[in-house]
């Protein structure tokens, strides 16, 4: 698959959730956008597990997902956890602003140091369930997390200078500053509710969208149970 993946122009960016066997594939605009049908897959890749609820995701955290694909020639991304309805409505993966996912092949902290550049994010690293939570928002802020699934946070903060830092070559590349819903942290997500990927129901669901492919791949493919 990987040679295909690179063989197609643009580079689409494929979403596969670690608790069903199928793919999303998005394509992006020229300018690495992505919009209408795009949108719509993206809502069903970063779906609940646990209830089927969807939300619509926002646009720039799916173009800063495709820029860590195509920086690192990474075929494709494995969601662990996306939307969350159960979260509170100040957390970001229920807001649809935030995905925590691994890319095959890249070590979380490589991944988490391209991500930082970006600008306007937040992102944490958890190197116990071995994910990166990446977020979309006004002012970066970056953590660590060493706790593991079904245990209390043991956040803390990282790279201070980074994001101030981040933020402002951010601003000057003329990079979205996505204002922060009232309520929403200006530090990591809220314990509890982000601090670890949503237990998911593994169970797989009805394929309900002609534009999912089956991925033909075991869950052993799969990471880790998180």
């Amino acid at each position: 698959m990987a040679d295909r993946w690179l063989r197609r122009d643009p580079l689409p960016l494929v979403f596969r959730p670690v608790s069903v066997r199928r793919r999303f594939t998005l394509t992006p605009d020229e300018y690495g956008r992505f919009e209408g049908q795009d949108l719509m897959l993206a809502k069903k890749a970063f779906r609940s597990r646990r209830t089927g609820d969807e939300r619509e995701i926002h646009p720039r955290l799916l173009e800063l997902v495709h820029r860590a694909v195509l920086r690192f020639g990474a075929p494709w991304v494995w969601v662990v956890s996306g939307y969350r309805p159960h979260a509170r409505p100040t957390s970001r993966h229920y807001q649809g602003r935030a995905i925590d996912m691994v890319l095959p092949g890249v070590p979380d902290r490589r991944l988490a140091r391209f991500l930082r550049r970006q600008g306007y994010v937040g992102v944490g690293v958890y190197p116990v369930s071995q994910f990166v939570h990446l977020d979309v928002r006004q002012r970066s802020y970056f953590w660590e997390d060493r706790s593991g699934p079904g245990q209390s946070t043991l956040e803390r903060q990282t790279h201070f200078s980074d994001a101030w830092r981040g933020d402002r070559d951010g601003a000057l590349r003329g990079e979205e500053r996505v204002v922060d819903i009232d309520g929403a942290s200006e530090g990591a997500e809220t314990p509890g509710d982000d601090s670890g990927p949503e237990a998911e129901n593994a169970a797989s669901e009805s394929d309900d969208s002609a534009s999912a492919e089956e991925s033909g791949t075991e869950a052993s493919e799969a990471p880790a149970s998180r």
